[in-house]
């Protein structure tokens, strides 16, 4: 087995070993390269983070099905801090509950974004989001909890948990 492909584990789930056992393509950048291009700007996660995020995208690229994927970048939060992920998967066929929601693949929902709190742990999709997110998100700040599940009490009400306004 060669280095680049994933060591199938006993115990892991009939489905997850199915996703493990497709060679489906995808595309995204070495980070490690772009890493030493942002350090020669000043910005940096250094080698050993930089390894380690790399690793977890091409980790997140198999267990998904993204066919591109990219890191869109890091919030800092109280708590934790948020890595991101910007993917670009297959539309969703399904109609989304809120018909103000566009769907998966075009326009504000174009991307897929998925957050971690540590390169360790899964990835987490955010949810898509609607025109009023985007709207009431462009007229508040907000500072991050690093809790995805808790509330964003600001004035306008945002219509949404911090997930929600972190998508937007």
């Amino acid at each position: 087995m060669s280095s680049d492909k994933v060591k199938i584990i006993e115990g892991i789930p009939k489905e997850e070993k199915e996703l493990l056992e497709k060679e489906k393509p995808f595309v995204m950048p070495n980070l490690q390269e772009e890493a030493q291009m942002f350090e020669w700007a000043g910005v940096s996660f250094g080698e050993e983070e930089s390894f380690k995020i790399q690793k977890a995208i091409k980790k997140l690229a198999i267990m998904s099905g993204a066919s591109k994927l990219r890191l869109w970048g890091k919030i800092y939060g109280k708590q934790r801090d948020y890595l991101i992920c910007e993917s670009v998967m297959p539309p969703n066929k399904d109609k989304p509950s809120d018909p103000t929601v566009e769907l998966r693949g075009i326009g504000t929902n174009e991307y897929v974004y998925w957050v971690t709190d540590s390169v360790l742990l899964d990835w987490i999709q955010l949810p898509e989001v609607s025109p009023e997110q985007i709207k009431i998100a462009k007229l508040i700040k907000h500072v991050f909890s690093g809790d995805l599940f808790s509330e964003v009490d600001t004035n306008p009400t945002f219509p949404g948990k911090e997930r929600h306004y972190l998508r937007a």
